[in-house]
């Protein structure tokens, strides 16, 4: 049956070439359309699924309290200097401005918007001399509106202090309001200094205690599903900052939150693009034109590749998924993997030239030949990928989704158009032989065999040896998703959050949600206390910044209301009193309403904690302890315990468990695969060998060099075994196939390597050149991608052409293998 049909195949895609080579050009056309619908997207949800608990008590954060994402902006003085000069003042005067009153563009999904409705008060619509300004109309779907990409901003400008007049609180402006009313004159910047000693509550927060560093601190709009806006914010931010040329003044300025990090990630990754998917292709032509030195053996299997990347990009913008840090890695990866089976093809085609076939019956005969393990190969490597999508996070399941199918996709090009544009080449037989069997590779694997069969107990032997220490070392490795951490220590986003966790103990929140039970509930007395002792406990935990909350303005207000007596510096002892302290603090005509930090019925209530950056097996522990005490030493209130750290806790175990999952499932379906199509469970457990022994041979270099698990290496262990597969499926279909023949394990062996080696270590440099660009990548995970990938591919096929035979050599004579 199969063999029917491979033939009917063959003769088919052969005989009607041209409408092959028609129907490929039309295809090709049609699945290009669906690419202008390609954005890329790095929010913090896109990496949940729907409904997950961790971004439903997260959204709750957002709906509740607004936008709890900041763009945080450090501004250390000269040298010499505190933050109570002119320039200083001017620049934070600017910057402030700049922030609170300028329209970002990003490209916003109407539908979006509407979706988001508790943001949509933050968007306008774009007029027609807007849409000019910025390059024109954007696609209906996807139009470019001004964003509100900002909704507050503290700084020291926009800083108000609440002093008492009589029974009235007065909420007075550190500085002028208006830039114009401000002078800069040395009495005014220091009565300005003064005052701002006695605001403690903002010490190492808005400005740093030895007021040498202040922060200016924009609270971002939150959009869900984009980062568009955020990537402008970022951009146009800086942009302003240099053509203002506050850093030729002497100030130095730092960068962190949310935003900052979702346009690094923006900027790395098309950076990585630009410069691995040119060096990649430019890796391929020298590898073909070194392998085949002719037209038609470097320009068919480019067609491949470009084929199935643009069919598997395709299908991204098809299905309305978003570009993001990990499927930006796909056309290398596409590219490396795709050119396999063009390559068998080839070198099978110059063989049966050599033999005398004409290019057609050459063309036919390679795939009649080949059609079952490429299929094969290509199927163990989907299943490497297809295993991904066992993950919990969105991006790794359309990773493991689209590259699958793009395996398929190189797979049906190979065995169709490549067969159909094969058949039109004019090789002579003499350069098709030198091509097939001559070559340094060609006469160094119809060698190996002898070497094999004279060393296999002490080939087996290290390997077992290997294994052992691999085992050993790859027990220590622990698991990372924190996201600053993809990012190598001399990045500048690495850095400038180095300068935030010294200077402020951190540049990023965790975030508490209590709920009092009950409207007005927060101003319960007793509730208060026992939140504030919540709050002064949480900042003795070890990396913890300052609290915030509403309970230290009420404590401030009562302060006021005492003639501004430290003594009086705590909580309202009634409920009245707190709720006039509120009612009058209104009445001031502030510009901080304390929505972000309360609900308008005064039922729940913020903390937000300021933390160090820390891995996030350290961050779960830490979160994990408060949880802990919450639960026993504060059970009497409601506590959910949220914020970007509690995701990226979640996102941790999700990674540990998904490469366990991922990993037994592509193991027992290659092994089932192996068994099927080999039809033994001997020679299914034999083949497994080969692939197994690298991957666990990484895990120990992992686990050796003291590096943690991230989500690249989640993919790693599925997909490279998947690929690793592939040079066992060939030499086990050769030697099964000459062994049916009658001959001897070492002529059966010697067979299958010499007449599968050469293609196989061809496939196996393109692969391992091609993981290996990614280590030039920006991104910490893909580096590791790119460096682990590679080394397993290369020990793969090594394992291949010395473990599998060493092993098959050791069995006994009666062994039917």
């Amino acid at each position: 049956m199969v063999t029917r049909f491979v033939n009917w195949w063959a003769e088919w895609v052969v005989e009607r070439r041209m409408l092959v080579i028609a129907v490929s050009l039309v295809l090709t056309v049609l699945v290009v359309l669906p690419m202008k619908n390609l954005y890329f997207d790095n929010s913090n949800e896109m990496w949940f699924l729907e409904g997950d608990p961790a971004l439903t008590n997260y959204d709750q954060l957002q709906s509740h309290f607004g936008d709890s994402e900041y763009f945080l902006i450090g501004i250390e003085a000269r040298p010499g200097e505190t933050v109570f000069t002119k320039d200083y003042i001017e620049a934070v005067y600017q910057i402030t401005d700049f922030l609170e009153n300028h329209d970002f563009l990003a490209n916003l999904d109407f539908d979006e918007r509407t979706r988001a409705n508790n943001q949509a008060k933050f968007v306008q619509s774009a007029d027609a001399d807007l849409g000019a300004q910025f390059g024109g109309e954007e696609p209906a779907k996807k139009r470019s509106h001004p964003v509100r990409a900002v909704t507050k901003v503290q700084s020291l400008t926009t800083y108000q202090m609440t002093k008492s007049n009589g029974d009235n609180l007065d909420v007075v402006d550190l500085f002028p309001e208006d830039p114009s009313d401000f002078t800069g004159s040395p009495e005014e910047l220091k009565k300005a200094e003064e005052l701002m000693k006695g605001e403690t509550l903002v010490h190492d927060q808005l400005i740093s205690s030895d007021f040498r560093h202040a922060m200016i601190s924009a609270r971002a709009t939150y959009l869900k599903g984009t980062i568009d806006h955020h990537v402008q914010l970022v951009r146009q931010t800086k942009a302003f900052i240099e053509e203002k040329g506050f850093e030729k003044q002497g100030f130095k300025f730092h960068f962190t939150g949310n935003p900052d990090i979702s346009e690094n990630f923006f900027s790395s990754s098309m950076a990585d693009q630009g410069l691995t998917l040119p060096l990649m292709f430019l890796l391929i032509v020298v590898v073909l034109i070194s392998s085949f030195r002719t037209v038609a053996g470097l320009t068919m299997p480019l067609l491949v590749i470009v084929g199935s990347v643009i069919t598997t990009m395709g299908m991204i913008g098809a299905m309305g998924w978003a570009m993001n840090m990990l499927n930006v890695t796909l056309p290398i990866i596409l590219m490396a993997v795709g050119i396999g089976d063009s390559v068998h093809i080839l070198i099978e085609f110059y063989h049966n030239r050599a033999r005398g076939l004409d290019s057609k019956e050459a063309s036919k005969e390679a795939v009649k030949h080949l059609f079952v393990p490429c299929f094969n190969t290509s199927l163990t490597t989907g299943l490497g990928f297809l295993s991904i999508a066992v993950s919990k996070l969105q991006p790794l399941r359309e990773f493991g989704i689209v590259a699958a199918f793009g395996v398929l996709v190189a797979f049906v090009i190979s065995v169709g158009l490549l067969p159909a544009m094969m058949s039109f080449t004019k090789s002579k037989e003499t350069k098709a032989q030198q091509l097939a069997e001559g070559g340094l590779v060609a006469r160094w694997t119809s060698g190996i065999t002898d070497f094999d069969f004279k060393h296999s107990k002490l080939i087996a032997l290290s390997g077992l040896v290997i294994v052992l220490l691999s085992l050993y070392f790859a027990s220590s490795v622990r698991v990372n998703a924190n996201f600053i951490d993809y990012f190598k220590k001399d990045a500048p986003m690495r850095t400038d959050l180095d300068y935030f966790n010294e200077t402020y103990k951190g540049g990023f929140y965790l975030e508490f949600i209590v709920d009092s039970g009950k409207e007005q509930g927060l101003l319960d007395p007793q509730f208060m206390k026992r939140v504030l002792e919540l709050q002064n406990w949480l900042e003795t935990t070890e990396g913890a910044g300052k609290t915030n909350s509403f309970l230290n303005m009420l404590m401030k207000f009562n302060q006021a209301m005492h003639g501004d007596d430290p003594a009086w510096n705590i909580l309202p002892d009634s409920q009245e009193l707190a709720a006039q302290y509120l009612l009058l603090y209104s009445n001031g005509d502030p510009t901080e309403d304390l929505t972000d930090q309360k609900t308008f019925d005064e039922r729940e209530m913020r903390i937000s904690l300021r933390l160090v950056n820390r891995p996030t097996n350290e961050m779960k522990a830490y979160v994990s302890h408060i949880q802990e005490v919450v639960n026993t030493d504060f059970k009497d209130l409601n506590v959910t315990i949220t914020g970007l750290p509690v995701l990226y806790n979640n996102m941790d175990s999700y990674i540990l468990n998904g490469i366990v999952r991922s990993f037994l499932l592509a193991l027992i379906s290659i092994l089932i695969c192996f068994v099927v199509l080999l039809r033994s469970l001997k020679y299914g457990l034999l083949a497994i060998i080969p692939s197994l022994f690298p991957i666990v041979l990484a895990g120990g270099i992992m686990g050796l060099m003291g590096l943690y698990l991230n989500f690249a290496s989640m993919i790693i262990a599925s997909v490279t075994f998947g690929i690793a597969v592939d040079d066992t499926i060939h030499i086990m279909s050769r030697y099964i196939k000459v062994r049916a023949t009658g001959a001897t394990r070492k002529q059966a062996v010697h067979a299958a390597v010499t007449e599968t080696g050469k293609a196989i270590t061809f496939t196996t440099l393109i692969l391992f050149f091609g993981f290996s660009i990614l280590m030039l990548s920006t991104f910490i995970p893909n580096v590791h991608l790119g460096f682990f990938a590679a080394v397993i591919l290369m020990v793969a096929l090594i394992a291949s052409l010395t473990l599998l035979p060493a092993v098959i050599f050791l069995q006994k004579d009666k062994a039917e293998l």
